[in-house]
């Protein structure tokens, strides 16, 4: 008697663990990780300085994670994500690489993306250190014939961005200087890499067939992703921007900001302490004014900010056509307790350049209008 209980009751243990096991697999399915494959080396390589105004001596960028959308030779397609985090001096990347990550996959795969994040950005103008506020803190770049066919491929990211600087006004009226890095990004596959260069920090020459891919790249980017129409208006102390762009091209292109360059209006108002009349001081100066992108909405970054927590980038797919706008104040401060606040706005009758920002660089000239 007692064997057969014995034998029930085991039985029935068994059938409950089947069904807890089958339960959890439903509700946490794993991770489905190809077979065993013959794996090769993997780099990330980083290239190219920002474009820095004259004073800039140095730019560094720690980045907190690189990622690589991979298709397995199964047809199993994943982000696969490195363990990868460092600083980046940027300004000596000047017709060198550098090695930022290096990773085991498996032969016969296919990198097709890469997705870069960055957790800081400080540049040294002048001899002072400012934070700079990048106008998106995660970069996803296609990569072309990404095949992982050789002992060591990899993946060479051109990260050219440009560090402009808006300037604004403190508490007490002085005039400070604030920075944003408008990312520009574009990516190449790379076969003929060294041993050497597995390991992360190694600098390299930059190969003069690499620089000429990588150009390749942007003037693709140039070629098919077109600024349609632009126009701009201003009312009171209201800016009205709208940018028509279009991807002509037969694969989907990433757009990462815009930015405006001219001579803008600066004006400050704060209230007299003495009989809290409001004075006005007007300022023309020329900057450029970068745009984070949100959607198909465009907001200016003019204050210094950490780095951002939604990454701006639009998906722009072959044939779309798209309007980014913007409609409101361009308000670089605004103090309750006194009062004080400064609008920057367009020149009506002035010409701007506005560019694009990719891959490479799309620029369009615009004449503001009342």
């Amino acid at each position: 008697m007692s064997e057969r209980w014995t034998l029930k009751y085991s039985s029935a243990a068994v059938i409950t663990a089947i069904f807890i096991i089958a339960v959890a697999l439903v509700v946490n399915p794993p991770r489905l990780l190809p077979p065993s494959y013959e794996m090769n080396s993997y780099v990330v390589m980083l290239t190219n300085p920002p474009v820095a105004p004259e004073e800039t001596t140095l730019i560094e960028l720690t980045y907190s994670g690189v990622l690589l959308h991979v298709t397995y030779p199964n047809g199993m397609t994943e982000w696969l994500p490195v363990n990868a985090s460092g600083t980046v001096n940027m300004s000596s990347l000047t017709n060198m690489t550098q090695t930022i990550a290096s990773t085991a996959v498996p032969v016969g795969s296919t990198i097709d993306q890469v997705q870069f994040d960055m957790a800081e950005v400080i540049a040294r103008v002048n001899g002072s250190d400012h934070n700079v506020t990048p106008l998106s803190n995660s970069l996803v770049v296609k990569v072309n014939d990404g095949n992982v066919s050789q002992p060591i491929s990899g993946v060479l990211l051109d990260f050219n961005p440009t560090l402009a600087r808006t300037q604004a006004a403190n508490d007490e009226g002085d005039s400070v200087d604030n920075y944003v890095m408008i990312p520009s990004a574009a990516a190449i596959a790379v076969t003929e890499i060294s041993d050497a260069q597995v390991e992360v920090d190694t600098v390299f020459q930059l190969k003069e067939d690499q620089r000429s891919q990588l150009a390749s790249v942007a003037e693709e980017f140039k070629k098919n992703v077109n600024i349609v129409t632009a126009s701009m208006s201003v009312e009171g102390g209201t800016t009205n921007l709208a940018v028509t762009i279009k991807n002509d091209g037969p694969d989907a292109s990433r757009v990462f900001g815009i930015a405006l360059h001219g001579e803008f209006k600066t004006t400050q108002t704060r209230k007299m302490q003495l009989d809290e009349k409001m004075e006005n001081a007007v300022k023309i100066h020329s900057q450029t004014i970068p745009f984070k992108l949100q959607g198909t909405s465009l907001f200016p970054l003019l204050e210094t900010k950490t780095v951002q927590d939604e990454a701006g980038r639009l998906l722009l797919k072959p044939g779309e056509s798209v309007t980014l706008t913007f409609t409101g104040i361009m308000l670089q401060t605004q103090n309750e307790n006194t009062g004080q606040r400064t609008i920057i706005t367009p020149i009506v009758g002035n010409t701007y350049v506005l560019t694009l920002m990719g891959a490479g660089i799309q620029t369009f000239e615009i004449m503001v209008m009342p």
